[in-house]
């Protein structure tokens, strides 16, 4: 538990780029064997009163395979942009005290990542990118390229037949291909959308994405190309076994983070409540004092339902476009009635490090790191940032009864007292985790696209430990707000829920493969973000204001 009580987590071709292509083109033939191309794609804050309750959690009471929860779900009317507005009757509150569970990206979808060259696999007609590039987040064009309805690539943007490079794809010797080069839907490099062994960055290097003229829209990628929530994965990192145990209590979880970012909304006041996560008290009601007054559009609701008594980390954009405030746990009960929360936390920019935040147990982000909607789509290319995970701390954290120094390590702020843990130090809120590089993800038997593709961000940018889920469950964090709800999203998409309760099925599977994979990198610090040395992936681009 930590200080307060706790629930529990229930590419347009340039003339540049033309030119490189041709020369590669052109010297195909003395480089044929030798050249590829991987793979791309507190709570520590300020309580305004009130005492803290003893928390509630995730349960698997009502929870189906279906991912659909019991007793007293809501429903979201209008579900999420790009997806065909599916709406999902009760697939969020339910018993027990879940907070909406979530998961995992899949495979495919790979993008090529230039300024690398690889370690096999000759350069293959279509191979590149053709004009459009990978579609960004909720369908906004990253190099300028357009997108299609929920971020399908532009014109010309597919690869080859399918999507498919042969051998790992090809770049010529050393020679970049435009960062974010867009597959065909759904279109894969390898299996498992991996290059080569595990995707590994060949012998050029990673390149700054900027370089190629792509750019990002801070409100849907956000923060600096060298924040802990975009670095990638270095060549230097030190792994070490992160000794995760197999989940119990259900197939797979999430924890919905609140992401408002609608600045032109109307001013509203968000009130003190001091239910926390207490499962007996109603959030609903609030009090003086106003804690924050945010833009928030008139029509959003996030009712809890008793005992649900979710994280609710929230993040708002203010009406300047670029100052984020943090909350937690953010309610709404009604439609254009008055929001509530508790804590507060610094204010964060779009385009700083993000690295704090409403994320209670260590006091990192509720922004950064987060699956958000329009990403992780059939059409949307591999994730290329940093995740967050949760497991239960009584399982998998380093055990520390007193003293801040064991239980939380860099980048997290604050940590919980683990009595019961692991004797793993590495393993602390705020570690970051991955899958070594040493391992070939295309071996590692996922069944599922999106594991796959999981299996590629969590190696090439692994996922920091932001939580406690307080009982045995698997947890990764996603968008949910006015833009709709990420479960929503991956169910359409995927014909799946992220979120179930039986472990044998092919996607609760999928995730004891992944989380038991994990690696710690033990060497993440603030002067070697990521592990240090070359990372495995470019930089993010700039921003398109920049």
């Amino acid at each position: 538990m930590d200080q307060h009580p706790r629930r529990r987590v229930c590419g347009t071709i340039r003339g540049s780029d033309f030119a490189i292509l041709s020369l590669v083109m052109a010297l195909g033939s003395l480089v044929a064997s030798s050249v590829g191309c991987s793979s791309d794609s507190s709570r520590t804050g300020s309580a305004t009163g009130g005492s803290v309750g003893t928390g509630g959690g995730l349960s698997s009471g009502g929870v189906t395979d279906s991912g659909v929860l019991g007793t007293g779900g809501s429903s979201v009317t209008g579900g999420s942009p790009g997806s065909g507005g599916a709406t999902s009757a009760g697939s969020d509150a339910g018993i027990g005290g879940d907070a909406p569970l979530g998961g995992a990206p899949g495979s495919g979808g790979v993008r090529v990542t230039g300024g690398s060259s690889g370690t096999g696999g000759a350069t293959t007609t279509g191979a590149d990118a053709g004009t459009g590039g990978d579609a960004s987040i909720a369908g906004a064009p990253e190099s300028g390229g357009a997108s299609g309805s929920g971020g399908k690539p532009g014109a010309g943007g597919a690869t080859g037949s399918g999507g498919s490079p042969s051998a790992g794809g090809a770049t010529g010797a050393g020679g970049a291909l435009a960062t974010g080069g867009a597959t065909g839907s759904g279109g894969k490099s390898g299996t498992g959308g991996a290059t080569g062994a595990g995707g590994v960055t060949g012998t050029g290097g990673a390149i700054d994405a900027g370089s190629t003229g792509e750019t990002r829209d801070p409100r849907l990628w956000p923060f600096a190309a060298t924040s802990i929530w975009n670095m990638p994965i270095g060549s230097a990192a030190v792994y070490v076994p992160a000794q995760i145990k197999q989940a119990t209590g259900m197939g797979m979880s999430v924890d919905e983070d609140i992401i408002i970012v609608h600045p032109e909304s109307p001013l509203t006041d968000v009130q003190t409540n001091t239910a926390d996560w207490d499962n007996t008290k109603d959030r609903c009601p609030g009090s003086s004092p106003t804690i924050m007054s945010v833009p928030i559009p008139a029509s959003w609701v996030f009712k809890p339902i008793l005992p649900d008594t979710p994280n609710a980390a929230a993040a708002i954009l203010l009406a300047n476009g670029h100052t984020v405030k943090q909350t937690q746990p953010l309610s709404r009960c009604t439609a254009s009635g008055a929001p509530t929360s508790h804590y507060t936390f610094a204010d964060v920019d779009l385009s700083g490090d993000g690295i704090t935040g409403a994320h209670g147990g260590s006091g990192l982000s509720a922004l950064g790191g987060t699956l958000r909607i329009g990403e992780l789509r059939p059409s949307s290319g591999n994730v290329r940032h940093v995740l967050k995970v949760e497991m239960w701390k009584a399982e998998n954290y380093f055990t520390c009864a007193s003293g801040a120094a064991c239980q939380y390590r860099w980048p997290a702020t604050s940590g919980e007292t683990n009595t019961a843990g692991t004797s793993v130090s590495a393993m602390r809120e705020g570690s970051l985790l991955a899958l070594p590089a040493t391992l070939d993800i295309t071996t590692m038997g996922l069944e599922t696209e999106p594991a796959k593709r999981l299996a590629w961000t969590l190696q090439n940018y692994g996922g920091y430990v932001v939580d406690d889920t307080a009982w045995s469950v698997y947890a990764i964090a996603v968008e949910t707000g006015p833009d709709g709800k990420f479960l929503d999203q991956f169910q359409q998409d995927w014909g799946f829920a992220i979120k179930i309760s039986s472990k044998n099925t092919p996607w609760g599977r999928d995730m004891d493969r992944l989380f038991l994979a994990l690696a710690a990198v033990d060497n993440n610090t603030a002067t070697s973000v990521g592990g240090g040395g070359t990372p495995r992936q470019p930089l993010a681009p700039p921003f398109a204001s920049q």
